[in-house]
């Protein structure tokens, strides 16, 4: 996946409102899937977002630029989302294997459908705070190459 291009709306406290109208760098985009997360859209219609400047970066409105996430931001948000779930599920199994005798399918099933709730809470609560938001965001990296 190539970054996405958008064009610079306004800018304001190290922060700009850019509209990205061409997904056609991406395969799924392009196809008006998205990219799963969401982040930017699964429509063709443009899509408004606004993201965090790169230090050091002089742009204005009017420009085109590169959008980008970092990897380990993705990873991360992966974790909270999938990981906490799943790591909920089987302490849940775990636990009726280590607390139940005899362990039925019913008792199996019920701790881990407890677990699995309780680790998406958790998921969620962990990927709500303000700072894992900022840091999940695309950001502008650069000037877009012009075509």
């Amino acid at each position: 996946m190539t970054d996405p291009i958008a064009t610079v709306i306004s800018i304001a406290d190290g922060r700009a409102r850019v509209q990205m109208s061409d997904r056609s760098g991406c395969p799924r985009c392009a196809a008006g899937k998205g990219c799963g997360a969401g982040l930017f859209g699964s429509t063709r219609e443009p899509v408004a977002l606004t993201v965090a400047v790169a230090e050091g970066l002089h742009i204005a409105a009017g420009d085109r630029v590169t959008l980008s996430l970092a990897p380990a931001d993705l990873v991360q948000a992966a974790l909270f989302v999938y990981g906490a779930p799943l790591g909920g599920m089987l302490l849940g199994a775990a636990t009726a294997w280590l607390l139940m005798d005899p362990l039925t399918d019913a008792l199996a099933l019920g701790f881990c459908t407890f677990g699995l709730l309780a680790g998406g809470m958790i998921g969620r609560i962990l990927a709500r705070r303000e700072g894992c938001m900022n840091r999940m965001s695309p950001s502008i990296s650069g000037h877009a190459a012009l075509r």
